[in-house]
Parts: structure tokens; C-alpha cells; sequence
């Protein structure tokens, strides 16, 4: 078929992802390289494979610490996706998150803030609690690395609302009611603050 063919570099890919899926990043890196570069003149940029050549790509450059390498192939990666599944669809999500994290982990808190929301409003219209409840976690650590603590406010009593809808533990609201004590003293809503921190006091 040739080094070429679709058939081949497709090969190429599935071999980089068993590697991946290994934690051979070193043996997956250049396959993966090969394979981008390759697919580039035989597909579409949009096409499902060639999103996840680049998106495995992009954790391969992550792994090995080139988080600037990683960043704008996942950039692209999230727009394509955006624009042809929109941004409820799981892959979308996922890659949102992990793009989110690459910014956090450059300290680049206010660029990663609006993909946190995207994700924590995309995983409450799906409706599954424990992706509803991580991605406010992921969502309010950003906030709070930044001080925004009006900001957080109404998202940690939503949460907190949540927690006693659902009843998921008194472990989980006794940490809700916590942060909301936090958050509201940052504010120096200290009468506020101290309701709170008594309530989850009472839970124990």
C-alpha cells in the first residue's frame, strides 16, 4: 500500500494510541508526528481520525513537559469539535477539560476559567451528577486560585443546593458548606460566614 496510503498511516495511529495506552510515550511520539503530518495531505482537517492524531499528539507534547507544542494543536482539536458535534458532545467535553487543565498548569487561570464553565454547563445539561460534581470542582479551584470570590459565591450555593437535593453525604455538604464559609468571608460577609461554618459544624 505504501508509507502513504490512508490504510497505513491509519495503522500508524492505532499503533501510537496502543502505545499511548501503555505510557510509551517515547515509542508513540514520533508515530504520531509521522501520522499528522501525513494525514494532513490525505484528510480533511476536520475528520474524526485526524482530530484524534492531533489530540493524542497534544498529550504526548504534555507529557513531556512542551506544554507550548500541546496547547495549539488541542486549540484546534476544540474548535473543530465545537463546530461540528458542538460542545455537549463527550469527546468536546473532554478535550475542553484537558485544554483547560494545559492553561492551569502554565498558571494561566482567566483563559482556562471560561472552558471550565463551558464544561461545568455542558455536564449539567447531560444530567450526570458525579461529572456535574467534578467539573464545579475543577470550576471553583480556577476561581478561587483567582480570588474571585463574588464569582464563586453563587456557584458554591448552587452547589451546596445540589448536594441536599440530592442528598449525596453529609461528608459533601459538610465541605460545601465549608467553602461557602470561605467564600463569604474572603467577602468579609462574616455573619454570613460563620452561619455557614456553624451549619456544616452541626452536620458532623
Amino acid at each position: 500500500l505504501g508509507a502513504d496510503h490512508p490504510d497505513t498511516i491509519s495503522s500508524t495511529s492505532m499503533l501510537a494510541s496502543a502505545y499511548l495506552m501503555n505510557r510509551k510515550v517515547d515509542l508513540a511520539l514520533p508515530l504520531l508526528e509521522e501520522a499528522m503530518t501525513k494525514h494532513k495531505d490525505t484528510l480533511r482537517a476536520g475528520h474524526p481520525e485526524f482530530l484524534t492524531i492531533l489530540g493524542n499528539l497534544a498529550g504526548c507534547y504534555f507529557a513531556v513537559k512542551k506544554t507550548e507544542s500541546a496547547i495549539p494543536l488541542l486549540e484546534e482539536v476544540v474548535v473543530r469539535q465545537r463546530k461540528t458535534h458542538g460542545s455537549l458532545d463527550p469527546g468536546a467535553v473532554t478535550s475542553i477539560s484537558n485544554l483547560a487543565y494545559m492553561y492551569e498548569k502554565r498558571l494561566d487561570w482567566s483563559k482556562a476559567q471560561p472552558l471550565r464553565e463551558e464544561v461545568f454547563e455542558s455536564q449539567k445539561k447531560q444530567g450526570d451528577i458525579k461529572a456535574i460534581v467534578l467539573a464545579y470542582i475543577k470550576l471553583r479551584e480556577n476561581l478561587f486560585e483567582q480570588k474571585k470570590f463574588v464569582e464563586a459565591e453563587p456557584l458554591v450555593r448552587e452547589h451546596v443546593k445540589l448536594i441536599e437535593e440530592k442528598r449525596l453525604g453529609v461528608q459533601a455538604l459538610v465541605i460545601g458548606q465549608n467553602h461557602l464559609g470561605m467564600v463569604l468571608a474572603a467577602q468579609k460577609k462574616y455573619p454570613e460566614a460563620e452561619a455557614a461554618l456553624l451549619r456544616s459544624i452541626r452536620e458532623l
